[in-house]
């Protein structure tokens, strides 16, 4: 195994090989494998980088919420998540955390924490439901 202080040449596989202890070709044959089911990105270069693919993350998880979850809980959660982000929406008087200043932020930290999941949250809940009506159109 190749260690981080070899003099041979070594690219991020071969270091994350040294943690997970396994040989760099193997570490380099599990990131390709990695890259073709889209979970991360390759970036062309001698050695080449590889960094996870955020998006495939995303779309995998609204695309499990779409499968776990009927019509009705989706939207039963989506009610849920738009009543939370109102009764943000209200106490602060402004659409979106982005827009409270600073100072106040730093007074409810759990708040803007809370109310920045559930608007998250909502967009993945709201992606499912399309998904899940786009699949009952089609099974009519």
């Amino acid at each position: 195994m190749w260690s981080r202080h070899s003099s041979r040449s070594c690219n991020r596989s071969c270091l994350r090989s040294d943690r997970s202890e396994c040989e760099p070709a193997a570490a380099r044959e599990y990131l390709e494998s990695f890259v073709s089911l889209g979970l991360v990105l390759e970036h062309a270069g001698t050695p080449p980088t590889y960094e996870r693919n955020d998006a495939f993350l995303e779309w995998d998880h609204v695309r499990r919420l779409a499968d776990d979850h009927s019509l009705d809980e989706l939207e039963a959660e989506l009610e849920e998540l738009l009543e939370r982000i109102q009764m943000y929406q209200d106490r602060y008087g402004v659409d979106t955390p982005d827009e409270v200043d600073a100072a106040t932020a730093e007074t409810a930290p759990a708040d803007f924490a809370d109310w920045t999941a559930a608007r998250a949250r909502l967009r993945r809940y709201e992606r499912a439901r399309q998904i899940r009506l786009s699949g009952s159109e089609r099974s009519r």
